[in-house]
């Protein structure tokens, strides 16, 4: 334990540090606001005797000397920065959480409306978190201990933390003393006397049970097998997670299906609003890759699937609910059938962008306002720097709220072509009228055409 006043030093960047006041403990230590001579103030994380291990500490001393998996970006990740060392007990400093900024799924899903973010955040939330653990396994690392409680976010911006970095290490090679939360291990880590060690195939599962949560709001196998539990041991866990894990929207085995109980409804409400893309994937994720480690979702599939709903997301004009459109190919659905109040309205006109010498279909986004055309969305294999440039953006006209416009935001001119042929450049922070077969010449062989 330490003392409020204790001074401390950093090891790698001598600076020193005095302890403010404890933040908080959990099974491996605990957390105090110290502030830093140089750095300003920071966490520091304060093992316990049982988890203050050689191995531990040679581990955080990587993880400082190879920086996060983002680094040179605004990091997502609270990495460790300094280790603190007070005779054989040892801590490291870390970023202070803003917790005015972010929340834990628990309090999204407590259901204040302030707390539920909107398809568009929904969208760029789980696109950070897929990213950043696409990063960290391209840096040859895994996580280990993915779950709820090491991922917060900001309902409003869609910016995201990822917390509990010491126990990130190197994929399926390194020891840890934690292997994950039960809930959300790999069945095969679960299973009884299992050698398997952590690696990025069982951070796939673990990512994908995290992104069920956060979209349905349950988890994916706590079904009539976890409902008809008397004893929610950790043995019945075992089975339910590890042993028999059953999909609760399995497409043919209903053995754990949702409970017919009306306390399970939003769950089946959450699911039929998913859209059919994510629907699948999580299919994929919890059916075929349940057993199948090669068949787990990668990272790559859930962005581009994230990417695609960003680009598909409609406000329904009886009851303002967000709604996905879906692009088959062929032009696109043409009306909508809102989730929330089950009315069906038109879609709106959304841009189609395609390769002019082969016609390849590169994206789809529906002109609503805010919507942002990006570099990636007029490219194929977009840089990955580029891919997330602002190019254009959505805007609604001055003076007619029924009618939206594109916006150039890129360096370059535009060639503009109205549904009567008449053609004209468009300058940088010009604006285009989004009409049907309106069309856009966007230049390096991309047109882009606006369809009601």
């Amino acid at each position: 334990m330490l003392k409020a006043g204790q001074a401390l030093k950093g090891k790698i960047s001598r600076d020193k540090i005095e302890v403010l006041k404890e933040l908080g403990s959990g099974g491996q230590g605990t957390v105090y606001l110290v502030k830093c001579t140089d750095m300003g103030n920071k966490a520091l994380k304060w093992y316990n005797s049982k988890s203050g291990t050689a191995d531990q500490k040679l581990a955080i001393d990587r993880l400082i000397s190879g920086g996060p998996p983002d680094k040179g970006e605004k990091s997502s990740f609270v990495w460790p920065l300094d280790l603190v060392e007070e005779g054989p007990e040892f801590g490291y400093i870390m970023d202070v959480i803003d917790f005015n900024r972010y929340i834990a799924i628990g309090k999204m899903l407590g259901g204040r409306k302030e707390n539920i973010p909107s398809l568009e955040a929904k969208c760029r939330i789980s696109l950070k978190l897929v990213s950043s653990f696409a990063k960290l396994h391209n840096r040859g690392y895994c996580y280990r201990d993915i779950n709820d409680n090491n991922f917060m976010f900001n309902p409003l911006t869609g910016d995201i933390v990822i917390c509990d970095n010491d126990n990130v290490g190197f994929d399926g090679a390194s020891k840890s003393n934690v292997i994950g939360m039960i809930d959300y291990m790999a069945p095969e880590i679960i299973a009884e006397n299992s050698n398997v060690r952590p690696s990025k195939y069982t951070d796939y599962h673990s990512l994908a049970v995290l992104l069920f949560k956060f979209w349905v709001w349950g988890h994916p196998f706590e079904g009539l097998k976890e409902y008809n539990t008397r004893c929610w041991d950790r043995a019945a866990k075992v089975q339910v997670f590890g042993k028999n894990p059953v999909f609760i929207f399995h497409p043919t085995d209903r053995s754990n299906e949702v409970p017919h109980d009306p306390e399970y409804n939003y769950i089946r409400l959450m699911w039929e609003a998913c859209p059919r893309e994510l629907r699948e994937l999580f299919g994929h994720a919890f059916v075929e890759g349940v057993r199948d480690v090669d068949k787990r979702v990668i990272e790559q599939k859930w962005i581009k699937t994230f990417r695609l709903l960003q680009d598909a997301i409609t406000s329904c004009p009886h009851d303002g609910a967000e709604n996905f459109w879906y692009d088959n190919g062929n032009g696109g659905e043409n009306t909508i059938r809102c989730w929330n109040c089950g009315k069906t309205y038109n879609t709106p006109v959304r841009l189609r962008i395609r390769n002019r010498n082969n016609n390849i279909l590169i994206s789809a986004i529906i002109a609503r306002p805010g919507a942002r055309l990006l570099g990636r969305h007029l490219s194929i294999s977009p840089d990955p720097a580029e891919g997330v440039m602002a190019v254009g953006e959505i805007v609604r006209h001055p003076t007619d709220p029924n009618m939206c416009g594109l916006k150039n935001l890129s360096g370059g001119t535009w060639n503009f072509i109205n549904s009567k042929g008449v053609s004209k450049t468009v300058p940088p922070m010009a604006t285009v009228p989004a009409f049907n077969n309106n069309s856009i010449d966007f230049g390096g062989n991309v047109t882009g055409v606006f369809e009601a």
